[in-house]
C-alpha cells in the first residue's frame, strides 16, 4: 500500500472545507484580550472645563473691579443731622376775616455748612400736613450716613388756578441736596423675575468621539470611515432660579436622542418577503451579529440577510445558514441606524455678559445625568418604521457636560423667547467594558429654541 494513500484521500476530503466559528465564540475573544489603559478623551474634558473656569472666573473678577470702580465715582457727605425738622411746616393760618392764607416754608436743610448738628437726630415726623391733596409723598427716602436710617422724602406741590406749582424748598432738595436719595422703585413699579418656567426644543446633530482603538478588538475596521452623523431632536422642560443679577441656575428634565448611521451594510430578503430563519417561542434566533463602534447590533428580523461591502462587521452563525440559499435574495436597502434614547436631569449654570433693554447675552455650563429608556436599530435613514435590533451591552446611567450661549430676548414683561446654541459630551463610553471595539463618546450640537414665563 502507498504510504501517502491515506494522506492523499484527507487532503481531497478536506479541501475547500471551512468551518466558521459562531458568533459566541469572536464575542468571547474580545472580551478576553487585555485592554489597555483608557486614556484620551478625559484630560481634553479636564482641559475644555479648566479653560471654561477660567473664562467665568475673569469675567466675574473683572465685573466685580468695575462695579467697585462705578462705586468710588460717587462719593456721599457724611452730614450730621441736627434736631430739627427738615421741614417746619405749620396749619395753614387763615383769618376770620378772610385774609390771605400765609403758606408755611422749608426750614434751612438740615447738615448744611456752617450749622451745628447732632447725628442720629432727624425727626420728619414733626411735620404736620393740613390740606393731604397739598402735600404728596414722593417716591424714594433720605439717607442719614450719621445714623444709618432711611427717612421717608415729603414732596409739596401746590395747586392753583394757573396750574401746579412747584416749591422751592422742594427743588433745592431733589437737585442740590447733599443728601443721598434712594429709588424705592423703578418708575413703572415692574420688579424682577426670581423664578422662571419654559420649555424648549431643539433639533440635534448626533455622532461620537472615538479614541483608543489601538490594541482593541476589531481594531482593523476602519470605523471613522464607515459611520456617519445623524440629526435627531430633543424637547424639555426647564425651570430658572435667579440666583444673583448675574447668576441664573437651570434645572430641569429632557427627553433626548442620539445615536449614528452605519454605512455599506447591505440588506437582502426573500423575493416574496418570506423569513429566512425559525423563531422559537416568539423569538427569532437571527445567526447575524454586526460589530459597530457603539456596540453589537443583535439582529431581530427573520426577514433580512446582512452583508459588509467594506469590511467584516457582519458576523454569521454558517451552521444556521445550512439550507438557505443566499444567491437568490434580492437586494433590500444599505446602511442601518442606531438610536438611543435618554431622560436626562441637567444642572447648569448661566453668566450674563450683557444685558441690555432688547436682548441678553449669557454663557452657560453644567452638568446632566441620563438615564437610556431604550436603544433601536432601524434599516437605512428611516427612525420612523418598526426596528430591526437592538444594540448589546450599553450602560443604563451616563454622566455628560454641557456648555454653551443663551440669547434671551423679552417679548413681554414675564415672557422671554431663548436661542440657545448648545455642546453636550459624554464623560464616558455608553458601552460597556466587555463589549468595548474602542471608547466611542457620543456628543451633540443642537439649537435649543424656547420660551419662559417668569413669576
Amino acid at each position: 500500500m502507498d504510504q501517502q494513500y491515506i494522506d492523499k484521500k484527507f487532503r481531497e476530503k478536506l479541501e475547500g472545507l471551512e468551518v466558521n466559528p459562531p458568533v459566541e465564540a469572536w464575542l468571547a475573544i474580545s472580551e478576553a484580550i487585555s485592554k489597555p489603559a483608557r486614556r484620551g478623551v478625559v484630560p481634553v474634558v479636564f482641559r475644555m472645563a479648566a479653560a471654561v473656569a477660567v473664562l467665568i472666573v475673569s469675567l466675574f473678577s473683572l465685573n466685580f473691579l468695575l462695579l467697585n470702580r462705578s462705586g468710588q465715582d460717587t462719593e456721599i457727605a457724611d452730614w450730621s443731622v441736627q434736631d430739627t425738622p427738615l421741614f417746619d411746616l405749620q396749619p395753614d393760618r387763615v383769618a376770620a376775616s378772610g385774609e390771605q392764607r400765609e403758606e408755611a416754608q422749608p426750614s434751612t436743610l438740615a447738615g448744611s455748612p456752617g450749622t451745628d448738628v447732632q447725628a442720629g437726630q432727624f425727626s420728619p415726623a414733626r411735620a404736620s400736613f393740613t390740606d393731604p391733596g397739598r402735600m404728596t409723598p414722593r417716591q424714594g427716602v433720605y439717607l442719614d450716613r450719621a445714623s444709618l436710617t432711611f427717612f421717608p422724602f415729603p414732596e409739596r406741590s401746590r395747586a392753583t388756578s394757573e396750574g401746579s406749582v412747584s416749591d422751592p424748598g422742594i427743588n433745592a432738595l431733589t437737585g442740590g441736596s447733599d443728601l443721598m436719595t434712594l429709588a424705592a422703585g423703578t418708575d413703572d413699579g415692574s420688579v424682577g423675575n426670581n423664578i422662571s418656567l419654559g420649555a424648549h426644543f431643539a433639533p440635534q446633530y448626533n455622532f461620537r468621539l472615538l479614541r483608543g482603538t489601538d490594541g482593541m478588538s476589531f481594531s482593523d475596521i476602519p470605523f471613522q470611515s464607515l459611520e456617519e452623523q445623524i440629526l435627531s431632536y430633543s424637547v424639555g422642560l426647564n425651570a430658572y432660579f435667579e440666583l444673583s443679577p448675574r447668576w441664573t441656575l437651570q434645572a430641569g428634565i429632557s427627553y433626548m436622542n442620539m445615536g449614528q448611521y452605519v454605512k455599506d451594510i447591505m440588506s437582502y430578503q426573500h423575493p416574496s418577503r418570506l423569513p429566512l430563519f425559525a423563531g422559537h417561542e416568539g423569538s427569532v434566533n437571527h445567526p447575524q451579529t454586526i460589530i459597530t463602534s457603539q456596540g453589537n447590533i443583535r439582529l431581530s428580523d427573520p426577514h433580512l440577510y446582512f452583508a459588509d461591502q467594506q469590511s467584516y462587521r457582519v458576523l454569521t452563525n454558517r451552521h444556521a445558514m445550512e439550507g438557505t440559499d443566499v444567491q437568490s435574495l434580492s437586494e433590500s436597502q444599505e446602511g442601518i441606524t442606531q438610536v438611543f434614547r435618554f431622560v436626562e436631569i441637567p444642572v447648569v449654570f448661566r453668566y450674563a455678559l450683557y444685558e441690555g433693554g432688547d436682548v441678553g447675552l449669557r454663557l452657560k455650563g453644567g452638568v446632566s445625568a441620563s438615564y437610556l429608556l431604550n436603544n433601536n436599530v432601524f434599516l437605512g435613514h428611516d427612525m420612523m418604521q418598526n426596528p430591526i435590533g437592538k444594540t448589546d451591552g450599553l450602560r443604563k446611567f451616563n454622566f455628560s457636560a454641557i456648555g454653551g450661549f443663551a440669547m434671551d430676548i423679552p417679548l413681554t414683561g414675564n415672557l422671554t423667547f431663548h436661542l440657545e446654541p448648545t455642546g453636550q459630551l459624554f464623560i464616558s463610553p455608553i458601552v460597556r467594558e466587555g463589549v468595548m471595539t474602542g471608547y466611542a463618546y457620543p456628543y451633540g450640537f443642537s439649537l435649543q429654541t424656547g420660551i419662559s414665563y417668569g413669576f
